[in-house]
């Protein structure tokens, strides 16, 4: 799980930007992604999946709450959270990534 939550850090501060969008609100967006999946793939017992995820991708930033004003970022988010969602469980058991999210 580390390793997905530092691999998809990286994809956000490459590819986020975007309207009134912060990397706080990214990292949210696609912790959401990835804890909704985790849950339904993995078995009982992960818990403060999205608090962890959020706490490490803003980690990787000096400011978690600072605009991004990359344009294209909003659609590689997008990207990424919606093929998280359709991932495979064995590919999200592995700590995978979608490769929109590398």
């Amino acid at each position: 799980m580390r390793n997905r939550l530092l691999g998809l850090s990286l994809v956000l501060l490459v590819a986020c930007g975007g309207h009134k969008l912060t990397f706080r609100s990214a990292c949210e967006s696609v912790g959401n992604a990835v804890c909704t999946r985790v849950a339904q793939c993995s078995p009982p017992g992960v818990t403060n999946c999205a608090q962890t995820f959020v706490q490490t991708c803003c980690a990787a930033t000096a400011n978690c709450d600072a605009e991004i004003t990359d344009q294209g970022a909003q659609a590689a988010i997008d990207k990424c959270v919606a093929d998280e969602k359709v991932l495979d469980c064995a590919s999200v058991e592995n700590g995978d990534l979608p490769a929109s999210c590398q």
